[in-house]
């Protein structure tokens, strides 16, 4: 009897535990019901907040392993470097605010377009002393992986030169 609780027991495990697991992970990944608008923007704005925070573990899950950032100079930093200068906190920002978001849909990848507002400055690092502070133009690439949605690239222009 109690070896057939057993079975019993463990047969269930077996059949609810992947539906858990797959429930707890809906979330994140990416199917049909993942790509929309709002997927893109709700993960911009938690890259935004994470932006803000300094939060690079944040980052290191928004951030596609290929990563690269196109600065309004036209300089190039790939997701090493921005982990690195964020989780040493050389960056502080008081405002990174976006406005005027748009987002279309190509497949799984969503182009979000928006101005954004940068009050700040790198506190510390190889580029201490330099301020972020102004108003720009930006596009940002998300694509839908298995793990959700991902940034892999971003370029942006000071408007206010």
């Amino acid at each position: 009897m109690a070896r057939s609780i057993w079975h019993l027991v463990m047969v269930s495990s077996a059949l609810f535990v992947p539906m858990a697991v797959a429930a707890d992970n809906k979330e994140s990944s990416c199917g049909p019901e993942s790509i929309t608008e709002s997927a893109v923007r709700a993960t911009n704005a938690s890259f935004e907040a994470a932006m803000r925070a300094s939060d690079a573990d944040v980052l290191a899950r928004l951030l596609a392993p290929d990563y690269l950032y196109i600065t309004s100079g036209g300089e190039t930093r790939d997701r090493q470097e921005l982990l690195r200068s964020y989780g040493a906190r050389e960056v502080r920002l008081r405002v990174f605010n976006s406005d005027s978001i748009r987002v279309r849909l190509y497949g799984t990848v969503g182009v979000l377009t928006a101005g954004i507002t940068k009050e700040g400055h790198y506190v510390a690092g190889p580029r201490a002393g330099t301020v972020v502070t102004g108003r720009y133009r930006f596009t940002r690439l998300y694509a839908c992986r298995e793990t959700g949605w991902q940034l892999v690239s971003s370029h942006e222009s000071r408007l206010d030169i």
